[in-house]
């Protein structure tokens, strides 16, 4: 399908790529004669992205590199293609490393957002995570720089969503790309109760973000947000965090004990208003991990069913 190139700002663009709710994006940073790509979508719409970059006067030998923000497969998916076709290094965090080249790994990995209870599953994850052979040339690490056209890049670790996920802070600009950490925000779809796999991270990161005070915030879907917009979004997201811990309390206290299927749905009612009767993986690995942060801090206890029940003070 054609895909349109669009310029932000100066040294800032991106390959729109529709889908359910928006859009994803594939960025781009610097020029077209000197570009540092951001995030590669998946597999089957790479080759796509790849038509979008050239008519927007991106040459194969202009790409200095491929950042990946993440290692889910809309991310890490078309980061194989993107660098065959530029003969460009693709460049990770260790944990979107490992997630990106092994994708067997980690689709079949117990916490796992991806469904893996089936063939079908793995054919669907595969068709976005590609055929695998990706390698990560270069792992980047909290406190890392990378100097590009002129601007300083610093590597910022963000996890919450992901383990991996990773931000790129441009200070004298004010800019930062955070991949998926706004999680609940502004646009989120009406439907998407969220990703997480580390709710205290995912505050953390947020409050990171937010103390930084960006002009800009290139996020890995919906629109980019700029001005008072950024810190808003950033103060959805932090609120759906403390609306689904709310919704969980609420409801082990109406009764207990309950299962991560149930307090899932419960979820989904006291902080979407919808019933959902089969919830998504994503939506069951998110809960679980409210859930073991909750009883970490004392708030829940998980029986010896696997069932979960409050504590009462």
């Amino acid at each position: 399908m054609p895909l349109a190139f669009k310029p932000i700002i100066d040294g800032v663009g991106y390959v729109e790529i529709p889908d359910s709710g928006g859009h994803s994006s594939v960025y781009v940073v610097g020029s077209p004669r000197d570009a540092l790509i951001v995030d590669a979508y998946t597999a089957g719409i790479a080759p796509d992205i790849a038509s979008a970059l050239e008519a927007a006067g991106v040459r194969p030998g202009a790409v200095r590199a491929i950042v990946v923000t993440h290692g889910h497969q809309d991310h890490f998916g078309g980061a194989g293609v993107l660098s065959r076709w530029s003969g460009a290094p693709v460049w990770a965090s260790l944990s979107a490393a490992l997630q990106a080249e092994d994708p067997w790994g980690y689709f079949a990995a117990p916490n796992s957002w991806s469904a893996n209870a089936s063939v079908a599953d793995w054919d669907a994850f595969r068709a976005g995570a590609g055929e695998g052979g990706l390698r990560v040339e270069r792992i980047l690490r909290e406190g890392d720089v990378i100097e590009h056209a002129g601007m300083r890049l610093d590597v910022l670790l963000l996890p919450g969503h992901d383990r991996g996920e990773l931000g790129l802070w441009e200070r004298s600009r004010r800019l930062i790309f955070t991949g998926d950490l706004i999680q609940g925000g502004m646009d989120a779809s009406k439907n998407w109760l969220g990703l997480f796999t580390d709710p205290a991270s995912q505050r953390r990161s947020l409050q990171r973000v937010a103390a930084l005070r960006p002009e800009w915030n290139f996020k890995g879907h919906r629109r980019a947000r700029s001005g008072e917009e950024v810190g808003a979004d950033i103060a959805s997201a932090l609120g759906r965090l403390d609306a689904i811990e709310r919704a969980l309390l609420e409801s082990l206290r109406e009764k207990s004990p309950q299962g991560v299927p149930a307090l899932t749905r419960a979820a989904f009612r006291g902080v979407l208003g919808m019933e959902v009767a089969e919830p998504a993986n994503y939506a069951t690995v998110s809960v679980l991990s409210f859930l073991l942060d909750m009883a970490r801090r004392g708030l829940v206890l998980r029986t010896a069913e696997h069932e979960w029940i409050p504590v009462r003070k």
